[in-house]
């Protein structure tokens, strides 16, 4: 099951990732004599997949152009946030006491406040742009994964095989790519991969507000 998953995400992947390749057409095009034309599943007629909407564009094909937005932007997001959020754990868990005070008091601050609180603002502030969906993710997203690096580090920083290691004259940037990263690797890779859904969400979200924002009375009478 777990490669059957794999696998389709891979397609789903690479296949919105080459839709210009596939169907490289004019988004913004629009044809009114093909609009709201049936599905394919319901007229076997139809040259369109998902039907059209109502200026006469390709569902399925917008569709297939959204879904490749949607993951560059999600994916982005993500290997930003992980990567600043292991840093910060990392920092935290092997920086001394003063450190991690001052870390764990921001990770707790930022857990204090709504993600979806934080992603209004900057959508009503900056509107619906992607930069502002990679922007949100990254300042929202690395403070589970800091706290994660962080419980994860004070369980192996005492272990026999790091004081092992350390005895023999490692150095700490050694210890921490050649033990501790390769460690926390696992709880890593899961907490990505819950934490990639709701990305998903969240930029459906900031589109939502960005666009609501824009179409306020207060905008129109700027």
């Amino acid at each position: 099951m777990i490669i059957f998953l794999m696998v389709t995400l891979a397609v789903i992947v690479i296949t919105a990732l080459l839709a210009p390749v596939i169907a490289p057409i004019d988004l913004g095009a629009s044809d009114l004599t093909q609009r709201l034309k049936m599905p394919k599943f319901k007229d076997p007629t139809s040259p369109y997949l998902f039907g059209t909407d109502n200026l006469g564009r390709d569902v399925a094909i917008r569709l297939l152009y959204a879904t490749r937005s949607t993951i560059m932007i999600s994916f982005t997001g993500m290997i930003i946030a992980t990567v600043t959020g292991t840093a910060l754990g990392i920092l935290s868990g092997l920086g001394g006491k003063w450190i991690d005070a001052v870390l764990s008091f921001f990770t707790d601050v930022r857990l204090s406040i709504p993600t979806t609180f934080i992603g209004i603002i900057f959508a009503c502030i900056l509107g619906a742009k992607p930069v502002t969906t990679i922007l949100v993710m990254a300042i929202t997203g690395w403070s589970s994964y800091c706290r994660l690096v962080r419980s994860q580090i004070f369980q192996l920083k005492n272990a026999k095989f790091i004081e092992a290691s350390r005895s023999m004259g490692a150095s700490g940037v050694k210890i921490v790519f050649e033990h501790i990263l390769v460690n926390i690797a696992s709880p890593l890779i899961v907490q990505t991969t819950m934490e990639l859904g709701g990305i998903y969400f969240a930029r459906k979200h900031l589109v939502f507000f960005g666009t609501w924002n824009r179409a306020s009375p207060a905008h129109l009478l700027a």
